[in-house]
């Protein structure tokens, strides 16, 4: 058998690859891995599954990782990014191969698989766009105490709606252990003027958001004795504060604007509006790139390139 070696055609075929073609060839290593363990039944599948494992290949190269190298880390990231571009069912796709591989290659236990509570934004995304200062106050007049404290800690600290049944004390949760951006939080005075409380995102990644005093003070005016269970969709949170979250308040939000603006984005257009607030803080005193990386960072997004789909 013929040695490959650095004057050989085909040593010299694989060096020259594009890193697209990269990537396609080592998302077909590992469907025909799967494919000889039983786990791809069809060649419709191996399509499928190809088609998403080469993305998540792009994904993962851009950070020095080869595919077959990923970690169940990566693989959440991936997905909590994805969320914002694609719908359910490739998520599902691309969740349905991530798990048989992450077995596969021993980055993930048998027992385990990646979080279901992934949902696609897509649809959200395109019908959200960013409320006014006043629109958000004329829509608040028309909300209860509970669900109108929930609407400004959602637009002080971009938080999604369930994020804000997991709300947390700095000093009561560790955030995930993640690169942080110097400008991060940049432009707020976190000694005098804000708390650090904790919330868990997609995927029960946790990560930190800053609030104001005032909104701070209002919120452990309404702090359990104890956690309450709530259950969201299909999903069960531990609560530590009476304040509404999940869909609950995202459906008082929008009867709530409707009935003081005669329309509504939906809840999550408060994340618009913290994202192009804190860019329009931050770029004047910061790189532009440094500057989408820290919003990026305070969405909880993995990529800045994501944070751009709310800053249009």
């Amino acid at each position: 058998m013929k040695k490959k070696t650095k004057n050989n055609k085909g040593y010299q075929a694989k060096k020259n690859r594009t890193p697209e073609e990269k990537q396609k060839q080592q998302a077909i290593n590992v469907v025909y891995q799967l494919k000889n363990r039983g786990d791809v039944k069809s060649d419709g599948t191996a399509r499928n599954y190809t088609g998403a494992l080469k993305l998540f290949a792009e994904y993962v190269n851009e950070k020095g990782v080869a595919l077959k190298h990923a970690t169940k880390q990566d693989a959440i990231e991936y997905l909590t990014d994805r969320s914002v571009l694609v719908g359910n069912s490739a998520l599902n796709t691309f969740r349905e191969v991530a798990n048989k591989m992450l077995v596969m290659t021993k980055a993930m236990p048998k027992d385990e698989t990646l979080p279901t509570d992934i949902k696609s934004e897509k649809i959200e995304l395109l019908s959200s766009r960013a409320y006014s200062p006043e629109q958000v106050e004329l829509l608040q007049s028309h909300q209860g105490e509970k669900n109108a404290l929930s609407t400004s800690l959602a637009l002080s600290c971009g938080l999604r709606a369930h994020e804000l049944y997991t709300l947390r004390r700095r000093d009561e949760l560790e955030p995930d252990d993640r690169p942080i951006s110097e400008v991060k939080f940049s432009g707020l005075d976190l000694q005098n003027n804000h708390k650090m409380y904790v919330v868990k995102g997609k995927g029960g990644l946790k990560r930190e958001v800053a609030i104001p005093n005032e909104l701070a003070a209002s919120l452990e005016a309404r702090r359990l004795d104890k956690p309450r269970r709530v259950k969201d969709r299909t999903v069960v949170y531990k609560s530590y504060y009476d304040v509404g979250g999940g869909q609950s308040w995202s459906q008082s939000f929008s009867r709530a604007s409707n009935v003081g603006l005669g329309w509504s984005h939906g809840a999550h257009g408060l994340r618009h509006s913290f994202a192009q607030r804190r860019m329009e803080e931050l770029k004047w005193h910061h790189d532009y790139n440094d500057a989408l990386e820290a919003v990026s960072q305070e969405l909880g997004h993995f990529r800045r390139s994501i944070t751009l789909v709310y800053l249009r």
